[in-house]
């Protein structure tokens, strides 16, 4: 639980449950203010961030039962809205109760206490810095082997002898008899060894380390030595840990950890002698260049709590220096530019006006608080002449400043008024410079249409869920970096680079690329695998560009008035004109055969575009959705007017109604007190109604 350092490594150690699946802006947030606050800030803070109860409960658990893979890694964090706080849960537990996760029984786990990952784990060592907390901890451990360890073993052998019997006669199992008996001796022994080794037993009571120094974050040849200090509570071995040869860009790779003793003798740059303030220095030669990560411990505790753990594999927020690289004149090589923004994404100018290249690797940008602190990943390299752009949206900004290095995804917010900041990985100012303007930038949409739905293959041609997208346009679209959902914010798809739509032309999105080219091999406009089905009983669908604006969204149907041949009888749901309104199911048919993907459909009318009704009015689907409380709904008129907006429950029955305001085109309803549940919506003008969407409320 600490921040990761490159943006996209998040989608791939969180799998998001709830919300936008690809925004990981709250648990950035979150892990920023566990690594970067201030110790004060911490104790004042983290219960109106934590549930502490509830993770002091998890870990007091973990512990016992010594789990050896559920700290860093293998945890459900979850936002509890009625709290408004973050609880922990927890999702693998094999490697319990002496096992390792292979299922080998360890007897040297019955007093394991020390070198687990609880010992990098960022919340949980924060919090053992403070007396109430660690009391609270260990107040918990004794209540679950005075309490728990006998309810357990008590459910152990009624469980036990409820199902030995088909156990024994199971011949499928894995274990033999006498492996299954002796499992359960293993889980008992455990528990009864591990209640003797911790009754009285108490760890994690540490000689705080502060006041972190580290006089050169970037030497050189010039300037290669560095001086490393800290300031102890009281006495105790302090030493460096540093590694050299990580090869940074590569994951799971090995490396070496070297140690640096630090005395406070004040003769290794200390300062006084028993003042409490331990140092020592570093000179580093010419070979040794690029990116040293480097963590403190005392006590057998590290600084920052991450240490180097796990850095080889997953790349976390962590101290580091950077050899031999140029910083010697980086007041007047590099500065900030402009701070653009579209809706609420923003996008920073950092520029270097001088010819040679400046490596900003491990440097963060800062915004408005002290722990808004984003690290620039590794290879981060400022090339002479030229501008970098920091973002909170990065696919949005390689599309829109397509000739600059992006860098993102940043978390956080920025006003007028806030101090930008580059600082270096040990936190010390570089450049700075004030916010004064913010220059809004615009992405107009671009028409697509949802022109083909193939939701419920007949069992004699499954070629698995496909959309066939049509560009109405006189141009080619670059949709590249553009998102497709169904309903659900989690399943989403999002189009390759270098995807194109010619105009007046189609493009496939397919569940199963083979599948597409197999039943249909003279299709080639085709893109995916999307990893989520439609629904076979229908669903929202929603098309959004590289911006986040909604293009195109549509409820269809496996009930009349939607055609029904297209619900498992090898038909697909065709739009009869590209122009007309998909959300109606009267401007769709059923396919003749199995569909036409990647061509005109074979329901077409042939009506052109001035000869179709213009539209009057149009609701959009409400977003988020699902949602908490809150959503927003978006529509169109023809001109302005008054219209009014009604939300029925299921059962058909009104429960609101919203008149927004002439000239509004978005509404915000609030459904906080309402149930759980699917609530319908339409738009209603001058006796005229809008097709009915469809709203999921969860608490």
């Amino acid at each position: 639980m600490t921040p990761l350092t490159h943006y996209d490594y998040y989608s791939d150690n969180w799998d998001k449950k709830l919300g936008e699946a690809l925004d990981f802006t709250d648990i950035q947030m979150l892990f920023s203010k566990l690594f970067y606050w201030t110790k004060s800030d911490f104790e004042q803070g983290i219960g109106n961030e934590i549930d502490l109860d509830n993770v002091l409960n998890y870990f007091a658990v973990e512990f016992v039962i010594v789990g050896q893979d559920c700290f860093t890694k293998n945890l459900f964090l979850f936002f509890n809205n009625d709290k408004n706080k973050w609880e922990i849960f927890p999702w693998d537990n094999d490697a319990t109760y002496g096992n390792d996760f292979r299922g080998n029984y360890h007897v040297s786990y019955e007093q394991f206490y020390q070198g687990s990952p609880l010992d990098h784990q960022i919340l949980f060592q924060r919090l053992m810095e403070f007396e109430l907390w660690r009391n609270k901890f260990w107040d918990n451990v004794n209540q679950i082997i005075h309490g728990g360890f006998d309810y357990l073993i008590s459910a152990i052998d009624s469980t036990y002898d409820r199902i030995k019997n088909d156990v024994y006669q199971d011949h499928n199992k894995f274990a033999s008899n006498s492996g299954f008996d002796n499992a359960v001796d293993h889980l008992k022994s455990f528990i009864q060894a591990r209640t003797s080794f911790l009754e009285g037993f108490s760890y994690f009571e540490k000689i705080l380390l502060s006041e972190f120094f580290c006089s050169n974050p970037f030497p050189s040849q010039v300037n290669p030595t560095v001086i490393f200090r800290v300031k102890s509570e009281s006495p105790q071995p302090i030493e460096l840990q540093y590694t050299k040869n990580l090869t940074w860009g590569v994951w799971a790779d090995h490396f070496t950890i070297e140690t640096l003793k630090l005395f406070d003798d004040g003769m290794h740059h200390d300062q006084a002698a028993d003042d409490l303030i331990y140092g020592n220095s570093l000179t580093f030669a010419t070979s040794d260049s690029g990116l040293i990560p480097f963590c403190f411990k005392g006590s057998d505790f590290y600084y920052p709590a991450n240490g180097l753990f796990y850095i080889n594999f997953y790349r976390t927020n962590t101290y580091a220096i950077n050899v031999n690289r140029n910083f010697e004149n980086l007041n007047q090589q590099v500065s900030f530019g402009n701070v653009y923004k579209n809706k609420n994404d923003y996008f920073v100018e950092i520029i270097n006006v001088a010819s040679e290249d400046i490596d900003v690797s491990y440097c963060c940008f800062q915004a408005g608080a002290y722990f808004h602190n984003f690290l620039l990943p590794e290879n981060s390299i400022l090339s002479g002449k030229d501008t970098l752009i920091l973002t909170t949206h990065k696919t949005l900004a390689a599309h829109h400043f397509s000739s600059n290095k992006v860098i993102g995804n940043f978390f956080f917010n920025i006003d007028i008024g806030d101090t930008l900041k580059l600082v270096s990985s040990t936190l010390t100012d570089l450049i700075a410079a004030a916010c004064d303007t913010v220059t809004i930038f615009q992405i107009n949409p671009v028409s697509i249409v949802i022109n083909e739905i193939n939701y419920n293959s007949a069992d004699s041609l499954d070629t698995e869920d496909w959309v066939e997208l049509y560009n109405p346009n006189d141009f080619f679209v670059d949709i590249s970096g553009w998102y497709f959902k169904d309903e659900d914010d989690n399943h989403i798809f999002v189009f390759p680079d270098k995807t194109i739509i010619n105009q007046k032309d189609y493009l496939v999105l397919c569940r199963s690329q083979s599948k597409i080219n197999h039943f249909f091999p003279e299709v080639n406009n085709y893109v995916g695998d999307f990893d989520f089905g439609l629904s076979g009983s229908g669903e929202l669908i929603r098309l959004f560009d590289i911006a986040g604006n909604l293009i195109d969204s549509l409820v269809y149907d496996d009930d009349p008035p939607w055609p029904i041949e297209a619900d498992g009888s090898g038909a697909t749901l065709e739009l009869l004109h590209p122009s007309l309104d998909n959300s109606l199911a009267k401007n769709w048919d059923a396919s003749t055969n199995h569909g036409t993907p990647g061509k005109q459909n074979s329901v077409y009318t042939g009506v052109v575009e001035n000869q179709v009704q213009p539209r009057q009015f149009r609701i959009y689907q409400n977003y988020p959705n699902p949602f908490n409380h809150k959503t927003r709904i978006d529509f169109d008129l023809a001109e302005p007017a008054a219209v009014v907006i009604k939300i029925y429950n299921i059962k058909g029955q009104l429960i609101k109604r919203i008149k927004p305001r002439t000239g509004e085109r978005s509404v915000i309803f609030d459904l906080t007190g309402f149930s759980s549940g699917i609530y319908l919506y339409q738009i209603e003008l001058d006796g005229r109604k809008s097709a009915v969407n469809k709203a999921i409320l969860l608490n």
